[in-house]
């Protein structure tokens, strides 16, 4: 999902080119501006995301307890990473790139890449305590609900925070 991201999402604001200047006249704010382009990338990645995960557990003939909370984590993750790309991807924008695939291909977005992948080790060590958590004291699921948690709030402050941010310092430049 997060090479999908840096594909679709940190190009997304870059992809406007030479139209930038439209986009900046236009009567919306930069947030909304950006939560527009955030709403629109975080479906494919959805759908990728759920279709490799739950089939994964089909096919591994997982439990349905972990085949719900996999595909939940998916959720968050996805939303979490789609609009981490999107920020990024407005913080260090190239209106220049005649391509999609040379923004997508920046130092940037290898950046990205790096800071996601640091990212999904750290939800997936959470909920991998959580998981150990669980089945030590004997399928006690609510033993995992603290470290469940914390990934999920982290998913959640990661895909919330810096689409604000990212659109004031892109704004402010004047481009």
């Amino acid at each position: 999902m997060a090479a999908i991201a840096a594909r679709f999402q940190f190009a997304a604001v870059s992809r406007e080119g030479r139209a930038w200047w439209l986009v900046r006249s236009a009567p919306v704010s930069p947030t909304q501006w950006l939560w527009a382009k955030s709403v629109l990338g975080f479906g494919p990645m959805l759908v990728v995301g759920e279709v490799v995960v739950v089939g994964s557990d089909l096919l591994l003939g997982a439990t349905p307890w972990l085949t719900v909370l996999e595909a939940v984590s998916t959720v968050f993750l996805a939303f979490a990473l789609s609009t981490m790309a999107l920020a990024m991807g407005a913080v260090w924008p190239d209106f220049k790139a005649d391509t999609a695939q040379r923004a997508a291909a920046s130092p940037a977005a290898v950046f990205y890449m790096v800071v996601s992948m640091a990212f999904i080790c750290l939800i997936l060590a959470l909920e991998v305590v959580g998981v150990y958590l669980a089945w030590r004291w004997n399928q006690s699921y609510w033993v995992a609900a603290g470290p469940l948690a914390i990934a999920a709030i982290l998913c959640l402050l990661v895909g919330i925070l810096p689409i604000r941010r990212s659109a004031e310092i892109l704004w402010s430049r004047g481009l």
